[in-house]
């Protein structure tokens, strides 16, 4: 019993997480704000003028996962309420 009780306390933090990333890209998307500005403020408070590519490089790869685990979490979700 208690590993249920353990999967579903796991199973919410994720989904938390999920949902704040949502909010951050649909705020970013709505607001004028670009990633070159991001980027370049970064940049700037660092003093590291090379960073926007590496920013780049490690940023990318964190957002194709957040989308692609809450599409598995909500195809999951899906097929459990399906069956």
């Amino acid at each position: 019993m208690s590993d249920v009780l353990k999967f579903i306390r796991y199973r919410w933090i994720v989904l938390l997480i999920i949902l704040l990333a949502f909010g951050v890209i649909i705020l970013f998307l709505l607001s004028d704000v670009t990633i070159e500005q991001i980027i370049k403020s970064i940049e700037f408070i660092s003093g590291y003028p090379g960073l926007s590519g590496l920013l780049i490089l490690a940023v990318s790869p964190i957002i194709f996962l957040i989308l692609a685990g809450s599409l598995v979490f909500f195809i999951g979700i899906l097929r459990k309420k399906l069956s």
